[in-house]
């Protein structure tokens, strides 16, 4: 069965069936796979804000970028989230 997935994946996918977007996709780190929206259970949780001041390089008057997180151990993801930023100016 598992080898019939692959052959369909390669022959949608050569076809140009499949493509790469930018919607998010919920995964199940347990089942190691994404998992449909109507499978998702959603909840309400009470959570903190954590707030970040990253200093403008070059910047005479002190200016600095916020951030914020519910998740602090991406903060070392905010080096990509600035550089982006910069791109747009």
């Amino acid at each position: 069965m598992n080898e019939a997935v692959v052959e369909a994946f390669v022959k949608f996918h050569e076809d140009g069936l499949l493509y790469r977007g930018t919607r998010l996709v919920n995964w199940s780190p347990q089942l190691q796979t994404a998992v449909s929206d109507l499978e998702v259970e959603f909840s309400e949780e009470v959570g903190k804000l954590y707030y970040f001041k990253y200093q403008v390089d070059g910047s005479s008057s002190g200016e600095y970028l916020p951030v914020a997180t519910t998740r602090p151990e991406t903060i070392l993801g905010d080096t990509a989230v600035s550089t982006s930023i910069l791109k747009l100016f």
